[in-house]
Protein backbone atom coordinates (compact mmCIF):
# COMPACT_ATOMS: atom_id res chain seq x y z
CA UNK A 1 0.00 0.00 0.00
CA UNK A 2 3.04 2.44 0.86
CA UNK A 3 4.90 1.31 -1.93
CA UNK A 4 1.66 2.07 -3.96
CA UNK A 5 1.60 5.86 -2.87
CA UNK A 6 5.46 6.72 -3.45
CA UNK A 7 4.99 5.26 -6.83
CA UNK A 8 1.84 7.39 -7.34
CA UNK A 9 3.75 10.29 -5.94
CA UNK A 10 6.85 9.84 -7.79
CA UNK A 11 4.96 9.94 -11.08
CA UNK A 12 3.30 13.19 -10.54
CA UNK A 13 6.59 14.83 -9.52
CA UNK A 14 8.26 13.49 -12.70
CA UNK A 15 5.06 15.10 -14.43
CA UNK A 16 5.87 18.47 -12.84
CA UNK A 17 9.37 18.82 -13.44
CA UNK A 18 9.19 16.85 -16.70
CA UNK A 19 5.57 17.34 -17.98
CA UNK A 20 4.67 15.32 -21.38
CA UNK A 21 4.29 16.49 -24.25
CA UNK A 22 3.34 15.71 -27.99
CA UNK A 23 6.15 14.30 -30.03
CA UNK A 24 4.95 16.38 -33.69
CA UNK A 25 3.66 19.90 -32.02
CA UNK A 26 5.89 19.59 -28.84
CA UNK A 27 2.81 21.38 -27.28
CA UNK A 28 2.27 20.17 -23.18
CA UNK A 29 -0.24 17.44 -22.85
CA UNK A 30 -2.16 16.34 -19.56
CA UNK A 31 -2.16 12.48 -20.15
CA UNK A 32 0.61 10.13 -21.12
CA UNK A 33 0.03 10.24 -24.72
CA UNK A 34 2.06 10.16 -28.18
CA UNK A 35 0.65 12.92 -29.73
CA UNK A 36 -2.03 15.40 -28.36
CA UNK A 37 -6.08 15.03 -30.15
CA UNK A 38 -5.39 17.63 -33.02
CA UNK A 39 -2.36 16.02 -33.94
CA UNK A 40 -3.60 12.43 -33.79
CA UNK A 41 -6.60 13.31 -35.68
CA UNK A 42 -4.35 13.81 -38.89
CA UNK A 43 -2.92 10.30 -38.71
CA UNK A 44 -4.28 9.16 -41.75
CA UNK A 45 -5.34 5.69 -41.74
CA UNK A 46 -4.25 3.30 -45.26
CA UNK A 47 -5.60 0.07 -46.11
CA UNK A 48 -3.70 -3.55 -46.37
CA UNK A 49 -1.79 -3.94 -49.78
CA UNK A 50 -1.05 -7.15 -51.25
CA UNK A 51 2.94 -7.43 -52.40
CA UNK A 52 3.69 -9.98 -54.89
CA UNK A 53 6.46 -12.19 -53.87
CA UNK A 54 7.05 -14.97 -56.19
CA UNK A 55 4.95 -16.73 -58.44
CA UNK A 56 1.62 -17.37 -57.13
CA UNK A 57 2.60 -15.90 -54.03
CA UNK A 58 1.35 -12.91 -52.05
CA UNK A 59 1.60 -11.27 -48.58
CA UNK A 60 -0.43 -8.79 -46.64
CA UNK A 61 1.32 -5.42 -45.79
CA UNK A 62 -0.42 -4.04 -42.90
CA UNK A 63 0.37 -0.06 -42.52
CA UNK A 64 -0.85 2.34 -39.72
CA UNK A 65 -0.49 5.26 -42.11
CA UNK A 66 0.91 6.72 -44.80
CA UNK A 67 4.21 8.30 -45.00
CA UNK A 68 2.60 11.81 -43.97
CA UNK A 69 3.29 14.04 -40.75
CA UNK A 70 2.79 13.07 -37.79
CA UNK A 71 4.22 9.75 -38.53
CA UNK A 72 6.25 10.72 -40.68
CA UNK A 73 8.62 12.89 -38.22
CA UNK A 74 8.62 9.37 -35.75
CA UNK A 75 10.01 7.60 -38.72
CA UNK A 76 12.76 10.23 -39.36
CA UNK A 77 13.46 10.29 -36.07
CA UNK A 78 16.02 7.33 -36.24
CA UNK A 79 18.17 9.39 -37.66
CA UNK A 80 19.31 11.27 -34.67
CA UNK A 81 19.19 8.18 -32.97
CA UNK A 82 15.77 8.67 -31.41
CA UNK A 83 15.18 5.61 -30.15
CA UNK A 84 12.10 6.67 -27.86
CA UNK A 85 10.62 7.45 -31.10
CA UNK A 86 10.81 3.83 -32.45
CA UNK A 87 9.13 2.44 -29.39
CA UNK A 88 6.48 5.15 -29.91
CA UNK A 89 5.41 3.78 -33.43
CA UNK A 90 5.43 0.46 -32.24
CA UNK A 91 2.43 1.63 -29.77
CA UNK A 92 0.65 3.34 -32.53
CA UNK A 93 1.27 0.42 -34.80
CA UNK A 94 -0.58 -1.80 -31.94
CA UNK A 95 -3.28 0.93 -31.88
CA UNK A 96 -3.86 2.03 -35.52
CA UNK A 97 -3.71 -1.51 -36.94
CA UNK A 98 -5.80 -4.64 -37.00
CA UNK A 99 -2.97 -6.22 -36.00
CA UNK A 100 -4.07 -7.92 -32.90
CA UNK A 101 -6.46 -9.92 -34.72
CA UNK A 102 -4.14 -11.62 -37.05
CA UNK A 103 -2.59 -14.76 -35.14
CA UNK A 104 0.94 -14.98 -36.30
CA UNK A 105 3.80 -17.18 -34.60
CA UNK A 106 7.18 -15.18 -34.61
CA UNK A 107 7.62 -11.71 -35.19
CA UNK A 108 10.78 -10.94 -37.32
CA UNK A 109 12.60 -7.58 -37.79
CA UNK A 110 13.81 -6.53 -40.68
CA UNK A 111 17.96 -6.34 -39.90
CA UNK A 112 20.35 -3.95 -39.89
CA UNK A 113 23.99 -4.44 -41.27
CA UNK A 114 26.40 -4.71 -38.43
CA UNK A 115 28.16 -1.33 -40.12
CA UNK A 116 24.76 0.60 -39.52
CA UNK A 117 23.75 -0.37 -36.47
CA UNK A 118 27.20 0.47 -34.88
CA UNK A 119 26.59 3.95 -36.06
CA UNK A 120 23.12 3.80 -35.51
CA UNK A 121 23.34 1.79 -32.01
CA UNK A 122 19.97 0.16 -32.24
CA UNK A 123 18.12 -1.29 -34.99
CA UNK A 124 14.45 1.06 -35.40
CA UNK A 125 12.32 -2.39 -36.73
CA UNK A 126 14.20 -4.28 -33.90
CA UNK A 127 12.46 -1.27 -31.31
CA UNK A 128 8.79 -1.89 -32.86
CA UNK A 129 9.33 -5.78 -32.52
CA UNK A 130 9.52 -5.96 -29.47
CA UNK A 131 6.87 -3.68 -28.14
CA UNK A 132 4.22 -5.38 -30.61
CA UNK A 133 5.84 -8.28 -28.99
CA UNK A 134 5.00 -7.10 -25.39
CA UNK A 135 1.00 -6.32 -26.74
CA UNK A 136 0.77 -9.58 -28.44
CA UNK A 137 2.76 -12.19 -26.06
CA UNK A 138 4.44 -13.29 -29.07
CA UNK A 139 7.98 -13.90 -29.18
CA UNK A 140 10.41 -11.80 -31.47
CA UNK A 141 12.42 -14.22 -33.17
CA UNK A 142 16.22 -13.30 -34.81
CA UNK A 143 15.76 -15.08 -38.31
CA UNK A 144 17.69 -12.56 -40.56
CA UNK A 145 20.83 -11.49 -40.55
CA UNK A 146 22.41 -9.10 -43.04
CA UNK A 147 24.85 -10.20 -45.45
CA UNK A 148 26.21 -7.09 -46.91
CA UNK A 149 26.06 -3.21 -47.00
CA UNK A 150 23.52 -1.81 -49.35
CA UNK A 151 23.52 2.00 -50.00
CA UNK A 152 20.26 4.09 -48.34
CA UNK A 153 17.35 2.91 -50.32
CA UNK A 154 15.78 6.53 -50.18
CA UNK A 155 18.68 7.55 -52.93
CA UNK A 156 17.88 5.10 -55.01
CA UNK A 157 15.39 4.80 -57.91
CA UNK A 158 12.64 1.77 -57.94
CA UNK A 159 14.32 -0.25 -59.85
CA UNK A 160 17.87 0.51 -58.36
CA UNK A 161 16.38 -0.23 -55.03
CA UNK A 162 15.28 -3.84 -56.31
CA UNK A 163 19.10 -4.66 -57.22
CA UNK A 164 20.29 -2.98 -54.37
CA UNK A 165 18.45 -5.58 -52.08
CA UNK A 166 19.14 -8.40 -54.08
CA UNK A 167 20.48 -11.67 -52.01
CA UNK A 168 21.28 -9.26 -49.38
CA UNK A 169 19.41 -11.78 -46.08
CA UNK A 170 20.13 -14.86 -45.08
CA UNK A 171 18.55 -17.32 -42.51
CA UNK A 172 20.09 -17.62 -38.86
CA UNK A 173 20.16 -21.13 -37.05
CA UNK A 174 17.79 -19.72 -35.10
CA UNK A 175 15.46 -19.54 -38.15
CA UNK A 176 16.42 -22.61 -39.48
CA UNK A 177 15.52 -24.53 -36.54
CA UNK A 178 11.68 -22.31 -36.10
CA UNK A 179 10.59 -21.47 -39.70
CA UNK A 180 8.79 -24.33 -41.04
CA UNK A 181 5.29 -24.42 -41.04
CA UNK A 182 4.88 -20.74 -38.79
CA UNK A 183 3.34 -17.63 -39.68
CA UNK A 184 6.27 -15.03 -39.78
CA UNK A 185 5.21 -11.90 -39.15
CA UNK A 186 8.26 -9.13 -40.80
CA UNK A 187 8.74 -5.63 -39.37
CA UNK A 188 9.94 -2.49 -40.68
CA UNK A 189 9.05 1.38 -39.94
CA UNK A 190 8.65 1.91 -44.11
CA UNK A 191 7.79 0.54 -46.97
CA UNK A 192 8.19 2.56 -50.14
CA UNK A 193 8.31 0.27 -53.13
CA UNK A 194 8.73 -2.88 -51.02
CA UNK A 195 11.84 -4.01 -52.20
CA UNK A 196 13.39 -4.77 -48.50
CA UNK A 197 10.73 -6.98 -47.25
CA UNK A 198 10.19 -8.35 -50.66
CA UNK A 199 13.37 -10.02 -50.45
CA UNK A 200 13.20 -10.45 -47.18
CA UNK A 201 10.20 -12.90 -47.53
CA UNK A 202 11.65 -14.48 -50.44
CA UNK A 203 14.68 -15.40 -48.12
CA UNK A 204 11.83 -16.81 -45.53
CA UNK A 205 9.94 -18.92 -48.31
CA UNK A 206 12.98 -21.23 -49.05
CA UNK A 207 12.26 -22.52 -45.73
CA UNK A 208 8.53 -23.18 -45.90
CA UNK A 209 7.08 -20.93 -43.69
CA UNK A 210 2.99 -21.10 -43.29
CA UNK A 211 2.31 -18.02 -43.97
CA UNK A 212 4.16 -14.19 -43.72
CA UNK A 213 2.86 -11.64 -43.37
CA UNK A 214 4.22 -7.99 -42.77
CA UNK A 215 3.72 -4.44 -40.53
CA UNK A 216 5.15 -1.30 -40.90
CA UNK A 217 4.89 1.82 -39.20
CA UNK A 218 4.33 3.91 -42.72
CA UNK A 219 3.75 2.97 -46.33
CA UNK A 220 4.52 5.26 -49.43
CA UNK A 221 0.91 5.35 -51.31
Amino acid sequence: MLNAFFSVMQKSYLKLIAPPFCMYCRSFLVADTIFCTSCSDRIEPIVSAQLHVAKNITISVYAMSAYKDPIKRLVLAKSWKDVLASRHLGCLVWQHTYLSYVDFDYIVPIPLHWSRYITRGYNQAHEIASVLSAESKKPVGSFLRRTQKTHYQSTLSAEQRKKNMQKVFAITQEGLALIKDKHILLVDDLMTTGATVQEAAKTLLKYRPKKISVVVAARVV
